[in-house]
């Protein structure tokens, strides 16, 4: 199995990674579940690596600091790539920040699994220690260096190419595929909200891959992988006490 690392270099080292001394494989991976008891299963060349890795190197290349975005630029350029595979794709969302989004059709409609990244990327602070250039995609020593290698056109890059391998190869799915690497997760979560508040249906998923959770860890002879189960939220309160005050014993009930 071809092997590559993929990182993100802020301010010349990712301490997270530090922590993190063997290799990270994560790129195509050789199964997509659409259910707990059906697995798809297909074989990956190094070709096809290859091409996730330019992929992978054209989407960091591609400037989508936010603020200001400018998300729409990867949108089109993930279209370019669904469209000359023979996939049903759409450019949705706020002139200039869009989302895209990309469906493959499965024997039934549902379970329905989703496919989530975002394209946006962090500002590059300190640019002038970082070891490469934050848009240079650069590769030394299986690493991949830019701004949003890890967080996040890593999983935009991965995913696009895994629905495209599939398209090829007409793997006959169970179930739908679906696809959406938003705009704007890292400030306000418009591009999302943009979705599922205008177009619900184009993303309505049973079970979703996104960013979340964590690289697996060893538990003796098992590797266990996180699962999210749930998000926290944030809920605002207005609190209005009556009463005399007391200086010298004040309480608070949450």
């Amino acid at each position: 199995m071809v092997r590559l690392v993929i990182a993100s270099n802020i301010a010349g080292k990712d301490p997270l990674l530090q922590k993190r001394p063997e290799p990270l494989f994560y790129a195509l991976p050789d199964h997509v579940p659409l259910r707990a008891s059906l697995v798809v299963r297909t074989e990956f060349s190094p070709e096809d690596l290859d091409e996730t890795i330019k992929l992978f190197q054209d989407l960091i290349r591609i400037d989508t600091t936010n603020p200001p975005g400018n998300e729409g630029k990867a949108a089109e350029y993930l279209k370019m790539h669904f469209d000359s595979n023979g996939i049903d794709c759409e450019v949705l969302g706020e002139p200039g920040r869009e989302n895209v989004i990309a469906k493959i059709r499965g024997q039934r409609e549902k379970p329905r699994l989703l496919f989530e990244s975002h394209t946006d990327v962090v500002p590059a602070a300190g640019v002038g220690t970082w070891t490469h250039p934050p848009f240079s995609a650069e590769i030394e020593d299986q690493w991949i260096y830019g701004r949003g290698a890890w967080d996040d056109k890593f999983d935009v890059a991965v995913q696009a190419m895994s629905l495209i391998l599939l398209k090829r190869r007409n793997v006959k799915l169970n179930g739908t595929l679906l696809y959406a690497a938003v705009a704007d997760e890292e400030g306000s979560g418009s591009g999302a909200a943009w979705l599922t508040r205008k177009m619900p249906e184009k993303v309505t998923a049973e079970y979703v891959v996104g960013e979340g959770g964590a690289p697996p860890i060893q538990l003796g002879k098992q590797k266990v992988y996180w699962i999210t189960t749930g998000e926290k939220g944030l809920a605002w309160f207005k609190l209005t006490a009556k009463g005399a005050l007391s200086l010298n014993h004040i309480r608070c009930l949450f």
